[in-house]
This record gives C-alpha cells, structure tokens and sequence, in this order.
C-alpha cells in the first residue's frame, strides 16, 4: 500500500467520524522510507489497527520510516506496533499527548523471526504548557541498538511503564516539575551481550522511579539520575544485576524527604 493511499484512507476516516465528535484512524502500512502523521484533536481520539477487536494493533510493516502521533484533548487512545512484521528497523515514533486521562500501548518486538533494531520511539506526556494527568503510556521493545526517550513536562499522575529486552539499549527520561509522576523501567535479555544505559533527569515532588535490569553481560549497564534542579518527597528503587561487566549507578539530588533504594549485583 502506497503511502498516498494511506493518507486519503485516514483522511476519509477522520472526516466521517467527525461528525459522531469522534476521532478515529485506522491503520495497516507496508512499505520502507514512509513519513507518517497522525494529529487528532478532540476528546476520545484513537488511533489503532482496522480489526474489529478493540485491542487490534496499528501495524506499520518496514525500515528507515518516519512516524508522529499528535492526540489533543482527554480520553485518547493510541495502539501502534511499530514492526508488525518481519521488517522493523531504522524507524522513528514520536508520540505527543496533549490531554487528561490517555492510554498508549506502543510495541516493537522481535521476537517471533520479527526485527526490531537501531529505532527510536519517543514519548511526550505534556506538550506546549499543556498536561496530559492520569495519563499511561505503555512502552515494549525487543531488539538491539534501540533508544527510548520520555518528557513527561509537568502534570500529575502520568506514568510510563517501559519493558525492554535486548543489548545496547538506551533510555533517557525527563521529569520537569508537577508532582506523583512515575517511570518505571523493566530491562532483560535475550542474548548474553546486553549493556543498558540510562540517562533520567527529575524535578519536582513526589515523583516516583523505579528501574530494574538484569544481564548485564559486556559492557555492563550505567544508570544516571540528576535531581540536582530540586524537588522533595520522590522516591528512587534501582536494582542492576548481570553476569560480567560493570554496573554503574550515578544519582545527584537536591530536596528533602527523598528516598533511595539501589541494589547493585554484577557477579
């Protein structure tokens, strides 16, 4: 399917379901080298797979394209299986939430003869001074050389939670002012080479993070957290684990009423 195609189809879509106050695309995509924008706003926004079932994946098939997901309003609903097929690497996915109360569920897995390798997905929870509170994004990757980012810019209660399995994955969060925000971060593998780094930079109060991974064979894995901007009452849990190479956690911190729980094991 042409790259064309694709855009009258979701143009389509999006003009009917106008009319119902809802915004909805579908989208099934095959082909390399595809730039891809999607930018909804009103309430209740989704963006999924044409399957019936309301858990049907939006499936972009191929390498080397570019993605954006823009969801303005509250109630959104965004799920995007960046390779849905054999082929998925060398993407780029930026997800921009505008809007209370939105769900994501962004996947790229390898498994299953699958290829996920060298993308980038990128999460934006709060965006031109708006929040996005109570809202979820749901990150899974399993591939190599893959590199996650996530802005959560203020607000309250928005959480991401990402699971990640691979080697020489990078990850780098930024938790700029509001308060009960939360990343959570799962790190495995499937290979006995995996070297994990991770960047995370937070201000503000009663921020939550909590980052586990294990296998930490070759290189080991690096964890940085800078907390030096200020902000009190959040709470830190690192757990690094592996079988050879180095772990290595860094944290500066500035506020009160902080707490940190690190346990690292590399035998």
């Amino acid at each position: 399917m042409s790259l064309k195609k694709i855009i009258i189809t979701m143009m389509a879509l999006y003009m009917v379901s106008a009319i119902a106050a809802d915004n909805k695309i579908y989208i099934d995509q095959i082909g390399d080298n595809s730039t891809i924008t999607m930018i909804q706003d009103g309430a209740g926004n989704t963006v999924k797979g044409p399957g019936v079932a309301s858990d049907d994946n939006a499936k972009i098939y191929g390498n080397g394209s570019t993605v954006l997901v823009e969801q303005i309003g509250s109630g959104n609903l965004l799920k995007l299986a960046l390779n849905a097929g054999n082929l998925g690497s060398n993407n780029s996915l930026t997800y921009k939430i505008q809007g209370n109360n939105a769900t994501a569920n962004i996947s790229c897995d390898a498994s299953g003869g699958k290829t996920c390798d060298n993308n980038t997905i990128s999460v934006l929870q709060g965006v031109s001074g708006n929040t996005s509170d109570g809202s979820t994004a749901n990150v899974t990757i399993n591939g190599s050389q893959n590199t996650l980012s996530t802005t959560q810019n203020g607000g309250v209660n928005q959480l991401v939670v990402a699971n990640i399995v691979g080697s020489n994955t990078s990850t780098t969060v930024s938790m700029t002012g509001g308060a009960g925000n939360e990343f959570t971060y799962n790190a495995g593998a499937t290979t006995a080479v995996v070297a994990a780094t991770n960047s995370i930079t937070t201000n503000g109060t009663g921020n939550k993070v909590t980052l586990t991974q294990d296998d930490g064979a070759g290189s080991g894995h690096s964890t940085t957290i800078d907390g030096s901007a200020g902000g009190s009452n959040n709470t830190y849990a690192i757990t690094q684990a592996g079988t050879s190479g180095n772990s290595i956690v860094n944290i500066k911190s500035s506020g009160s009423g902080n707490t940190f729980t690190i346990n690292s094991n590399t035998k």
